[in-house]
């Protein structure tokens, strides 16, 4: 059973120096928190994640709560996709230059893009709901570097390019098997 044993007052000066050192080493941060409303020991976990948010005030932290339980039965991600579209916009389409990932062009030795956010998922103990937002993040950056390259169609998808994204799901189901050896 879950048990909150600080008070808010005790942890916020901790929680607030997390982020402002986060923010000067990765820029904006985008909190997507995984849990469940639904969950009574998460439910109080989220509960007290957004007090602290509320406290934060910053413009630097965005906090997105996204329940991959109950949004994604079924394995539908299409809400998901479109939250993480939200987050990652085409910079072909928006003209944010591309700020969502880091390009750099090999042959003219030139960086066309710097990240300048990261979207960071907070979840109590599920490294699968974690690694399966982190996949989709991964893929989307995939698909932004590919149309700043011109190397892919406003309308495509990288699910389009079968045998890279094929490579590319194995890959990070690996990095979630091998995560996952470090926390047994």
């Amino acid at each position: 059973k879950i048990q909150i044993c600080r008070t808010p007052q005790s942890t916020t000066g901790a929680f607030q120096k997390h982020w402002k050192e986060m923010n000067k080493r990765y820029g904006l941060q985008i909190c997507l928190n995984l849990m469940s409303h639904l969950k009574p020991g998460e439910k109080l976990l989220i509960e007290a994640l957004e007090h602290q948010m509320r406290l934060l005030n910053t413009d630097m932290v965005e906090y997105k709560p996204f329940d991959l339980h109950e949004l994604c039965k079924g394995g539908k991600m299409d809400k998901l996709d479109n939250l993480i579209r939200g987050m990652m916009p085409d910079p072909t389409l928006s003209g944010d230059g591309g700020n969502d990932v880091f390009l750099y062009d090999v042959a003219t030795r030139q960086t066309l893009s710097v990240q300048r956010k990261v979207v960071r998922t907070n979840c109590k103990d599920c490294l699968d709901r974690t690694n399966l937002a982190q996949t989709r993040v991964a893929a989307r950056a995939l698909f932004i570097q590919m149309r700043l390259s011109n190397l892919i169609h406003p309308q495509a998808s990288i699910e389009d390019f079968g045998e890279l994204y094929a490579g590319f799901k194995t890959m990070w189901a690996n990095n979630g098997d091998d995560i996952s050896l470090q926390y047994a």
